[in-house]
């Protein structure tokens, strides 16, 4: 094979997926674990009132009757929308770019595909409603591509989708939303488009608000809910017994609204938490570990943008911007890592479809990834060893520091 000009077919593509996809989730231990607290965000449903992020839990409530999604099923579902993120991410950072080209490509799509911050993270955090989420953001870039013309279908087919994300997680609307639309208006940025893209980002706004408000519990306390969870039966095995999984905080944290709240035991509000916990010394040093060890990778990311963005008209100018969204969560809570995680993934995503759709995007990607040849090896190499960048702490590591 001339490394310099090869052509890779669909088998070479599945035979790589395999090995790279194998190769993460050996790093990752082979287990995909669904923390407690994960776990939990799965109990919440519509049975006692409305409740923001409980749209999974409703669907899964129709299968369990009476009883609990068990832990067994959580970890089985997390696992199959973990693995058609990472087929979408394959799609999207390999083979939809290194088709026909040099192995400098290819290099170079591997070590965004399993960078700490992309999919190693997801795998580290499966079962995250994120995940879900990501899909269902992918699949709305996938219609917009298709029928960016079709302006109706479009309104009607994003616009539910994303009414989804919101109902699975108000998050979504910092994470995903806004590159949907700057997507949106970068392919069809005609008057008539615009118009409908502004009612329907109004309707988003207002519905993100409605369920982020109205959706914080009020019929039953932090406590009293906990416990009816908490009693609920699930199967373990063949036995049928209360749930040993659910976890508090994550009942907790289900109350906190935007400046007050309305369970005299929960601490504090989003606010609040974000700023005195995010501001603290211990997750500072987190967010300077992160970007220390991995400042060769932001170096990268920093170079394309700036030449992207500088030589780009309005359209790609709003949709590069767009994906720095996730810094909006920075005020909301204080999974920093979760966020920084985000927020670099959907930069690939946008550098990547720009570069699909614009040789003019292509050369400039082409030129940087030549350049930085050797640095991109080295990354590929320092991702396996530092793993997963995680929630809180930037990498496990750190747990022997302190």
């Amino acid at each position: 094979m001339n490394l310099k000009n090869f052509e890779l077919n669909k088998l070479h593509y599945f035979i790589l997926y395999l090995f790279l996809t194998f190769w993460l989730f050996a790093r990752s231990g082979l287990n995909i674990n669904v923390g407690h607290f994960t776990y939990t965000h799965y109990l919440f449903n519509y049975e006692y009132e409305f409740l923001k992020r409980g749209f999974v839990g409703e669907i899964l409530s129709f299968f369990n009757g009476n009883k609990s999604v068990s832990h067994e099923v959580v970890g089985y579902l997390s696992l199959i929308f973990l693995l058609i993120l990472s087929v979408f991410f394959f799609k999207i950072f390999i083979s939809n770019f290194t088709r026909k080209n040099d192995i400098s490509k290819l290099i170079f799509s591997i070590m965004v595909f399993t960078s700490p911050l992309t999919m190693q993270h997801f795998i580290y955090d499966a079962g995250r409603l994120d995940i879900i989420n990501f899909v269902i953001a992918l699949l709305c870039f996938f219609i917009i591509e298709k029928f960016y013309k079709k302006i109706l279908l479009v309104f009607v087919l994003i616009g539910t989708l994303m009414l989804v994300m919101i109902l699975i997680h108000e998050a979504a609307f910092f994470m995903f939303i806004p590159p949907i639309f700057a997507y949106w208006f970068y392919k069809n940025s005609f008057k008539s488009s615009v118009i409908v893209q502004i009612i329907l980002f109004s309707v988003i706004v207002f519905s993100t608000f409605i369920i982020s408000t109205i959706g914080i519990p009020t019929a039953l306390t932090s406590e009293t809910y906990y416990q009816l969870l908490h009693d609920k039966k699930i199967y373990i095995g063949d036995s049928l017994i209360i749930n040993p999984y659910v976890h508090k905080y994550a009942v907790h944290i289900l109350y906190g609204g935007f400046d007050q709240n309305f369970d005299e035991g929960i601490v504090s509000t989003l606010f609040a938490d974000a700023i005195n916990v995010g501001l603290s010394k211990w997750w500072l040093i987190h967010n300077f570990i992160l970007i220390f060890l991995l400042s060769p990778f932001f170096y990268i990311v920093i170079v394309i943008f700036n030449e992207f963005f500088l030589k780009s008209k309005i359209q790609t100018k709003i949709l590069l911007i767009s994906c720095f969204s996730p810094l909006g969560l920075f005020l909301f809570a204080y999974d920093h890592m979760r966020w920084w995680s985000v927020l670099v993934t959907n930069l690939f995503i946008i550098f990547f479809i720009l570069s699909k759709e614009n040789n003019f995007y292509k050369e400039i990607l082409k030129k940087n990834i030549k350049r930085f040849k050797k640095l991109t090896i080295f990354l590929i190499i320092l991702g396996f060893v530092l793993g997963p960048v995680g929630n809180y702490r930037s990498f496990n590591f750190t747990k022997k520091i302190f």
